[in-house]
């Protein structure tokens, strides 16, 4: 698939992760925005309105829970889907993202850059029908 006129939001904490996504993302032809917190990429999912956000929870100032309450009560949860990437495997974790609005919950140790382009893949086509 082209990615070349979209663009993905990567929000991470841990430097060398961040790093990896976005070059990951980059080889596939996105466009990438970075945010290592949760209020920044809030920011940047109000002003650039990325096409899609891949997300951590555990993050500094405003963590991805809070976030996507925000996201939700702005209602840019409708426009701007989310796909988190996480180590909180919890049940409570997983049930308050997915009523939040976010598209996939996936647990950080378990997956590739491929399948999260997977999952990318099959939201871009669901928003597409």
């Amino acid at each position: 698939m082209d990615y070349t006129n979209k663009t993905i939001l990567v929000v991470e904490d841990e430097d060398v992760l961040l790093t990896a996504y976005k070059k990951g993302f980059e080889k596939h032809g996105f466009n990438v925005l970075t945010a290592s917190d949760g209020e920044s990429a809030l920011t940047l999912i109000r002003n650039a309105q990325p096409d899609i956000v891949v997300m951590d929870l555990i993050m500094p100032i405003m963590n991805g829970e809070e976030v996507l309450e925000k996201m939700h009560e702005e209602k840019l949860i409708e426009i701007v889907p989310v796909i988190v990437i996480t180590n909180k495997s919890d049940g409570a974790s997983l049930y308050k993202c997915k009523k939040l609005g976010a598209k996939e919950y996936l647990i950080k140790v378990n997956v590739s850059i491929d399948e999260i382009l997977e999952k990318i893949n099959k939201i871009f086509a669901e928003k597409s029908v």
